[in-house]
């Protein structure tokens, strides 16, 4: 069987003198009383809650046009109790209205442009939530990139089936960030996982070829940019929102 690589790009720091990225993390809580928080527990591939986190947040993304026909399809991950979804960012190019479905957010939901990586080509979307006192559970996440030989973890949202794969090398790109080659083959926003079912990064396409791609490290705190829309298309300039809107 042939072997694919997949190229994972790992950025191991945010850009000094630039805020830590709340959509990707823990938004601020204005609620007058603490909310508790749903956790995702910790997990190892020999426990069968292993397979069922993954498979639980391989969130489904359908991106439609204003007349309702589907342009862009993938998958996602919950990143956030508040309900923030981390995908590839051509998952969402192109699209009008969102629709995310999956184990983690129960029913088929609405969801809405929320904000961009400044690094990466990653978006975050907003679900609908049913109440502002609604919690859902997110994995946990790591806060250290993958060294060679790693092995790394996905759900195959399609198959419902786990997939292992393994980092076969990793390189300094100009920008500072770093190149992980993994051999694996998925679908753009797919979330990667190590050995304790914390999310390491998510996968997206490199150019137009669909038989490798590029997954980004994931970190909590990756700057960014909230906007009103996403671009037609991956490269284009973003719609930020005006400074006043940004909370």
């Amino acid at each position: 069987m042939r072997t694919t690589l997949l190229l994972v790009l790992v950025f191991l720091s945010s850009a000094p003198g630039i805020s830590a990225f709340p959509p990707d993390g823990q938004a601020e809580e204005k609620a007058e009383k603490p909310v508790e928080r749903a956790q995702a527990t910790v997990v190892s591939p020999g426990d069968p809650a292993f397979d069922r986190l993954l498979l639980d947040h391989a969130l489904k993304i359908e991106a439609r046009s204003t007349d309702g026909h589907l342009v862009r399809k993938g998958s996602g991950v919950l990143t956030a109790d508040s309900g923030y979804v981390m995908t590839s960012l051509d998952v969402v190019v192109g699209g009008s209205t969102y629709r995310v479905s999956g184990g983690a957010v129960g029913s088929p939901r609405d969801a809405a442009p929320l904000a961009v990586t400044r690094k990466g080509d990653i978006a975050i979307l907003q679900l609908q939530m049913a109440a502002k006192e609604e919690r859902l559970s997110q994995p946990p996440r790591t806060k250290s990139p993958p060294a060679v030989g790693d092995r790394l973890y996905a759900a195959a949202r399609e198959g419902g089936s786990r997939q292992e794969g393994k980092v076969v090398s990793s390189s300094e790109a100009k920008d500072g960030s770093r190149l992980v080659r993994i051999n694996l083959l998925l679908e753009p926003g797919t979330g990667l996982y190590n050995s304790r079912g914390e999310l390491v990064a998510i996968v997206r396409v490199s150019g137009k070829s669909k038989s490798s791609g590029l997954a980004v490290f994931t970190p909590q705190g990756m700057p960014g940019d909230w906007v009103e829309y996403f671009p037609s298309r991956v490269g284009e300039p973003i719609k930020k929102k005006p400074a006043e809107e940004v909370q």
